[in-house]
């Protein structure tokens, strides 16, 4: 049985393909080939966009919604791209709002420690996503518990993000 865990493409970003089907002629029929692009770059596009694909089909599962496109994707990814990962420290993608699908405005990467340590506590409002409470109130020159008893009449558009078990 493959080990999954420690998968990488095929495909070297550096030097010769490790797969002799990874050839430039078969490279040529990738959705992403660019004649522009070296090997190696071409190569690390379509591995970036069969992570796409994945993750893609992966909420599509779990009946999250998706209307990220692949351009969006790889702008959200930019230079980050070669430090992602599992571990703590190395960088992975998550929604902002759980409740709500993946588009471009409900999509960041950021370092994996800081996913469960920093976002899912954040308070959402009309008017932004706020770290917490207080600063919220702070944005509607109110008091903290003015803003909760608003947040009790109006629990739709005032609420916390919830914890979720996806990442």
């Amino acid at each position: 049985m493959k080990d999954y865990k420690n998968y990488r493409p095929k495909v070297s970003y550096k030097g010769t393909p490790k797969n002799p089907r990874d050839t430039l002629d078969n490279m040529k029929l990738w959705t992403t080939y660019d004649e522009k692009l070296s090997f190696e770059e071409n190569a690390r596009l379509h591995h970036m966009f069969r992570v796409f694909i994945q993750q893609q089909n992966q909420a599509n599962y779990r009946k999250e919604g998706w209307t990220l496109t692949f351009d969006e994707f790889k702008e959200a990814w930019d230079d980050k791209w070669d430090n992602r990962g599992r571990k703590k420290g190395t960088y992975c993608s998550t929604r902002i709002d759980q409740t709500k699908p993946w588009t471009a405005d409900n999509y960041v990467v950021m370092v994996r420690g800081e996913v469960y340590a920093d976002w899912f506590r954040r308070f959402v409002t009309p008017k932004g996503i706020f770290k917490d409470i207080s600063e919220a109130a702070d944005a509607y020159n109110l008091s903290v518990p003015e803003l909760r008893k608003i947040k009790e009449e109006k629990p739709n558009e005032f609420y916390y993000t919830k914890k979720s078990n996806t990442i």
